[in-house]
């Protein structure tokens, strides 16, 4: 079932924010989960530098590091299997969610661009069949464009220096938050 939140972003649906930084990508996560919507982040970024550099937070988030550390919450980055079954679990567990995806040029340094592409298309599935949202940010100058154009494939995209915003648009006002 496909419906739109505050944001005019669709459940099931996949998107694609180009953009250097994660700003435009951390802004409406942070607004679907303020709407009540649980929300998880999957990031290179440390956890605590999430919340202070994007105000990432919140009862209802949950962090994963991609990073070799040991701890809580950390998943080593070349396992890339058992971080699609985090992503797929928490899908699983809320009727409706959100997945921030962040740091996929690191993924794809680590394990190659076809294990990742792989591993986007399988979360991707289980976007679709969900009513959950999936933003995913990545950095246009990090991939060749056949693999830009691999990554774009099956998803909304937004090009965050192209972007125009009609006025009074929901988005537009985020990003003036």
């Amino acid at each position: 079932m496909t419906k739109k939140s505050d944001t005019e972003l669709e459940t099931g649906t996949t998107y694609l924010i180009k953009e250097a930084k994660p700003y435009l990508s951390t802004k409406l996560f942070q607004s679907v989960v303020r709407s009540g919507i649980p929300g998880l982040t999957v990031t290179r970024l440390y956890p605590e530098k999430l919340e202070d550099e994007y105000e990432i937070e919140g009862d209802d988030i949950r962090s994963i590091w991609l990073s070799r550390s040991v701890g809580e919450d950390i998943i080593d980055p070349v396992k890339i299997g058992p971080l699609a079954m985090e992503i797929e679990s928490f899908i699983n567990e809320h009727e409706s969610s959100i997945i921030l995806l962040e740091g996929i040029e690191y993924l794809t340094l680590v394990n190659g661009f076809d294990v990742v592409h792989r591993f986007l298309e399988y979360i991707h599935e289980r976007i679709v069949g969900s009513d959950s949202i999936l933003i995913v940010s990545v950095s246009p100058n990090a991939f060749e464009e056949r693999e830009m154009a691999l990554l774009e494939r099956n998803k909304e995209i937004i090009d965050m220096p192209l972007i125009t915003f009609s006025e009074g648009s929901a988005l537009l006002d985020l990003l003036h938050q």
